[in-house]
């Protein structure tokens, strides 16, 4: 089809090529992908995929993304078998070269054709073909890196790794690690997949949780092969398992058993820290009891007053206390924003101390204050919980608490 068969296709038929990877995407179990009529992406898909067999009826009657087969022309199969030649190197290929190369003789297959016929072979292999922006693992291809990729190829690798060359025990032993942190590996799981599903699981992690060094080395270390790693079996079969096993000592825990405390380690990490400013919160204010009672009683105790307090600051921070429309996590990172000025989930270290410090000077206020307005009768339902003392020295001199 000469409509596609160019080095540099027309800005409508790149178009039509993009409406075809989107298709492909949703509509890849029905014949023709559904179009209707004949627009551009119709031809493109009749001469570049029908015609070769790469979308074919499977079994079931379903509609399938397929390599060739032996009914398919020979000059897709030779395209496909250069494909799996390079692709199966041991390293990565950027996408310039895939579409270079695939231009020299004797295939000398034009930049319009080897795109689609590539992406259709990275959808036709997604289980065991990694894909690398800028040295980062893509976890799912969208249109968006499909655009970016035609427009920069040399930003975009690939790595096809050989799943029946894998270990499975090590894939067993990461599917039980990863199931204490919730990640569920399928049976029939690869490195490739036990690697998107690990990435996946740390780019939710909040932001608090990727950089804090509140954490034992074990899993500092494990965190930092996690964030650097660009080789998906590398990853899983020598580096996570060198530190994970690093100054193991006496210890005689498992590999897998290790990992899933690191792993629960650092999925806790923002846990703890929450932990740590409702604890902060209840011996400011003197409360005991879990955070249910401890908001509980603040909203008891400061809905009212928090109107009559002029302190602008001070009352912010009462305002917060006393808001039950909030969920806990949702209520903690609100008092968090008005006391540190940052929300809880991107909190530095050095954030903790300062916010405890921050909330018993304000809870000093507010005794303070509350104490001053208990003089004057206010406030009699708030105050049931507080006793006044006041000490009188022989000298004369006054001390009062609260």
């Amino acid at each position: 089809n000469e409509l596609i068969n160019k080095e540099k296709p027309s800005s409508a038929i790149n178009a039509a090529r993009q409406r075809l990877f989107d298709l492909l995407d949703k509509k890849v179990d029905s014949e023709l992908l559904c179009i209707v009529d004949f627009p551009p992406e119709r031809l493109l898909y009749s001469s570049l995929l029908q015609s070769t067999g790469l979308h074919r009826k499977g079994a079931g009657g379903r509609w399938l993304l397929n390599a060739p087969n032996g009914d398919s022309p020979a000059g897709i199969r030779k395209v496909w078998a250069e494909l799996d030649k390079q692709l199966m190197i041991d390293g990565q290929v950027t996408f310039a070269d895939v579409i270079s190369r695939l231009a020299l003789p004797p295939l000398g297959v034009r930049n319009g054709p080897a795109s689609v016929w590539f992406m259709v072979y990275l959808l036709v292999n997604k289980e065991s073909c990694a894909i690398f922006e800028r040295g980062s693992l893509i976890l799912e291809l969208t249109s968006d890196h499909q655009q970016r990729m035609f427009r920069s190829p040399h930003t975009f690798s690939f790595r096809r790794f050989d799943i029946a060359a894998e270990r499975k025990d090590l894939i067993k032993d990461y599917a039980k690690a990863f199931g204490a942190v919730g990640v569920q590996l399928g049976l029939n799981a690869s490195c490739l997949d036990a690697a998107r599903e690990l990435i996946r699981w740390y780019g939710r992690l909040p932001q608090y949780s990727q950089e804090t060094l509140r954490l034992t080395n074990r899993t500092k270390a494990l965190r930092d092969v996690i964030k650097r790693a660009t080789d998906p079996v590398s990853l899983l079969a020598v580096d996570m398992p060198r530190v994970v096993m690093a100054g193991k000592g006496k210890d005689d825990s498992s590999f897998p058993d290790l990992l899933a405390k690191s792993l629960t380690e650092l999925g806790m990490a923002y846990r703890r820290l929450q932990d740590e400013v409702s604890f902060s919160m209840a011996q400011a204010f003197e409360i005991t009891g879990p955070l249910k009672a401890l908001r509980s009683q603040l909203q008891e105790e400061c809905a009212d007053t928090a109107q009559s307090l002029a302190e602008v600051d001070l009352k912010a921070f009462i305002m917060r206390c006393s808001d039950i429309t909030l969920t806990d996590d949702k209520w903690m990172d609100s008092i968090a924003s008005v006391v540190v000025h940052r929300p809880l989930d991107i909190w530095k270290d050095s954030d903790a101390p300062i916010f405890t410090e921050s909330v018993l000077e304000l809870c000093g206020r507010y005794k303070r204050w509350l104490r001053v307005a208990m003089r004057k009768g206010e406030f009699e339902r708030q105050a049931q919980r507080f006793v006044g003392v006041t000490l009188t020295l022989p000298s004369g001199e006054e001390a009062a608490m609260l």
